[in-house]
């Protein structure tokens, strides 16, 4: 008698972090990551939460914007690569100040940095995550 194949295992969704002031944009992504992604996804829309946020929901990637307002996304990113539970976390920053056209399919790299512009295009966005992912390897 023949046994049927076992079902792959899957991997639990990897986890990320939203970081932008805007919060419709924050939700849209958030749906959009969940949605077509299966990602599981937090929001934080006070850049001064993300820290302790990060800390308690252990992202594999943020997602961040770069203007905003009280602490922005360049100065947030020092933060945590000096932070010494933190500081692994890839970020791909969203950003109104990078046009599509200079970011390309899978974001502009600049600085070993990743951008994407804003507004962001769910395929784009999908795919510099996968292989941002895919860079860091199993958690």
């Amino acid at each position: 008698m023949n046994n049927p194949p076992p079902e792959p295992v899957e991997s639990p969704a990897a986890r990320i972090m939203v970081v932008d002031d805007e919060s419709a944009l924050s939700h849209l992504t958030r749906l959009t990551l969940e949605r077509f992604g299966g990602y599981q996804v937090c929001e934080v829309n006070h850049s001064p939460d993300a820290i302790a946020t990060a800390g308690t929901f252990h992202p594999d990637l943020i997602l961040m914007d770069v203007n905003m307002p009280v602490i922005d996304g360049g100065e947030l990113a020092v933060q945590f690569r000096e932070h010494p539970s933190l500081g692994k976390i890839p970020i791909i920053f969203l950003t109104s100040m990078v046009h599509s056209s200079e970011a390309g399919d899978t974001g502009l790299i600049s600085n070993n940095r990743r951008f994407l512009s804003k507004p962001i295009n769910r395929e784009f966005l999908l795919a510099a995550i996968r292989e941002v992912l895919a860079e860091k390897g199993p958690a």
